[in-house]
């Protein structure tokens, strides 16, 4: 549970990564190591997916976690 409510700062700090990057100036040597705009929307939708993923991983085992810990027995809920 407690992994769970970190998920929205770990997602916050994940989408942030790409600000660190070197971007390059117009007019002069691209800069190196820099990123290029598509490489970096390719990072920001697979860490959004990864996201998403991690987060119906979660539910899904709280949700079965739940529902064996129900007082009206294992696998019952209401």
């Amino acid at each position: 549970m407690d992994a769970a409510r970190l998920l929205p700062l770990f997602g916050a700090l994940l989408l942030a990564v790409p600000l660190l990057w070197p971007v390059p100036r117009p007019g002069d040597d691209p800069v190196e190591g820099a990123v290029s705009m598509s490489d970096a929307m390719i990072y920001i939708f697979s860490a959004w997916l990864v996201l998403i993923a991690t987060i119906a991983l979660f539910g899904l085992s709280t949700r079965l976690w739940t529902g064996s810990d129900s007082p009206l027995g294992k696998g019952r809920s209401r």
